[in-house]
């Protein structure tokens, strides 16, 4: 129709929304802090390797930077 609609920071909400789920009214963790907590209750001696080796997947993962997002989460929480 010829119509002409702007998009402002909806399009970055829908993804933000996984690493802060308050934005979303939700009061749960973000994605990366329950991969941490995952993380965390594993024997100490695999979690380098989990760290390191943890695969981030489904629809969402297509949003430019989603998965440069997770690592630098990830990075930030790192013990």
């Amino acid at each position: 129709d010829g119509q002409t609609i702007t998009i402002g920071n909806e399009c970055f909400r829908c993804a933000e929304v996984m690493f802060q789920p308050s934005i979303g009214g939700m009061e749960v963790s973000g994605i990366h802090e329950s991969l941490l907590s995952a993380i965390m209750i594993c024997d100490l001696d695999i979690r380098k390797d989990l760290f390191a080796n943890s695969i981030f997947s489904g629809g969402s993962t297509m949003f430019p930077g989603m998965v440069e997002r997770m690592q630098k989460e990830m990075t930030s929480l790192a013990p």
